[in-house]
């Protein structure tokens, strides 16, 4: 577990610990937050109101008193958001959402034709990203975004030597915006 600190100019990355302690608990309380990150238990209850105002935390119940309050037991909200996470091979492309826990509410594999050039191919992938998000009934502003995944150059359709890193998907554009070594790819088309 990463652990917190309490440095002013730091706030985005403490929201971050404050989440993966949340995340990682199927119940947790803001004291039990606080001793394991670190953070003071002011921090980490100004955090926890504004995730709870965002709608990403829900207080759901409380834990048994030990001589004082009861302390309120913090979830996920699993419906907050959703990513979108799609993964190219040589013959197919698979596709999933998940929601705020992690939970894959749709997993599906279509087959690829060998002769579809890389913009069909990121094009044929957000379709289907688009097809399962309407039929789940979410809403665009509630997904995070996509990420794409590959052993496959895409233009040359062989797999690499090593697995490249995460691309992000414009499922708007049907583009990856971002290439396997992190810099900005634009609107250039197949740069996972």
């Amino acid at each position: 577990m990463f652990s917190g600190s309490n440095l002013p100019r730091v706030g985005t990355y403490n929201i971050n610990v404050v989440l993966g302690s949340v995340q990682a608990a199927d119940g947790i309380s803001r004291v039990e937050i606080a001793k394991q990150t670190g953070l003071t238990a002011q921090t980490v209850s100004v955090i926890v109101r504004r995730l709870i105002e965002q709608g990403i935390v829900l207080e759901s119940g409380s834990l048994p008193s030990t001589g004082g309050k009861p302390r309120t037991t913090l979830r996920i909200n699993p419906t907050a958001a959703y990513a979108i996470g799609i993964h190219f091979d040589p013959i197919e492309v698979s596709v999933v959402v998940v929601d705020m826990k992690g939970q894959s509410l749709v997993h599906s594999r279509h087959a690829i034709s060998p002769r579809l050039e890389p913009e069909g191919l990121i094009a044929h992938a957000a379709e289907v990203a688009r097809k399962h998000l309407a039929e789940l009934e979410i809403p665009d502003e509630r997904v995070l975004g996509a990420v794409s995944y590959t052993h496959l150059d895409v233009y040359k359709r062989q797999p690499h030597l090593v697995p490249s890193p995460p691309g992000s998907v414009d499922l708007s554009r049907a583009t990856c915006i971002v290439s396997p070594l992190g810099t900005s790819a634009g609107s250039a088309p197949g740069t996972v």
